[in-house]
């Protein structure tokens, strides 16, 4: 679906940033009087056509619906006047109809935010969670090693009371030895433990960063959200299109936008 604009303000920029990221519509050439204004800057960082003459937008040959920004009625008569005129069948949005996709795209834009909030709240929560038995575990393997090490100190030592009773210590140096080999298994299990502790500090800090990334977008769109949006202050109601004027219009189709 191929669209053209007309008017380039704040409403212009939200319709097409949320245009885009429809896969089957397509912005495909914008018109405003002035080279500065948020739909026509915005447009440029998408690789959209800008002009100043209303007449590119009306005989684009893939225009399919054309949505009016101005509030203009002189604007909006070329318009209509020029699709009755060429029996062109392209559709018409005008600026009342824009209004109310711009106050449906504030209102979805509002209730997901709530959305990524809710979760942006969540993740904190399981981060802190994870984060708290995270120095349980920490804990919990410094213990061990420890242990490990007192254990293997007594296997030590038990080898060498075993040794002094000779063949009168056999058995005992036989239990010592089964102990030994324990401590050697439970040690390569406590690495294990630890690897896995790394791991799961890595990912928690990769969460943590994911919370933070999802916050400062939730900010940075909220902070464009508050901006003005509006769609022009001027709405015209009536879809149908008007009827010719009586008199003649001298003034070229290709004429400037007066907004």
């Amino acid at each position: 679906m191929n669209i053209g604009m007309v008017g380039g303000g704040r409403a212009a920029a939200v319709l097409m940033d949320y245009f885009t990221r429809i896969p089957s519509v397509d912005v495909g050439i914008l018109c405003d009087l002035s080279e500065d204004a948020p739909g026509v800057l915005r447009a440029r960082e998408l690789g959209i056509k800008t002009t100043k003459d209303l007449s590119n937008v009306l005989r684009w040959s893939q225009l399919e619906i054309l949505v009016e920004l101005t509030g203009s009625s002189g604007v909006q008569a070329k318009i209509f006047r020029a699709r009755q005129e060429t029996d062109s069948h392209w559709d018409v949005i005008t600026s009342g109809g824009a209004k109310i996709l711009c106050e449906m795209i504030d209102a979805q834009t509002r209730q997901i935010g709530g959305i990524a909030e809710d979760i942006c709240r969540q993740l904190k929560d399981l981060s802190s969670q994870a984060g708290h038995a995270q120095t349980r575990i920490h804990t919990a393997d410094g213990n061990v090693a420890k242990l490990l090490r007192e254990a293997h100190m007594v296997t030590v030592n038990g080898r060498i009371e075993a040794s002094r009773l000779g063949q009168a210590g056999a058995g005992f140096a036989a239990l010592v030895g089964r102990l030994d080999d324990l401590i050697k298994q439970i040690t390569e299990a406590a690495k294990d433990i630890s690897a896995a502790s790394d791991e799961n500090r890595s990912m928690l800090e990769q969460l943590s960063r994911s919370e933070q990334h999802l916050r400062e977008q939730l900010v940075q769109g909220n902070t464009t959200q508050n901006e003005p949006t509006a769609a022009p202050a001027k709405s015209v109601g009536k879809m149908k299109d008007p009827a010719p004027p009586k008199t003649k219009d001298t003034a070229p189709l290709g004429e400037l936008l007066r907004v």
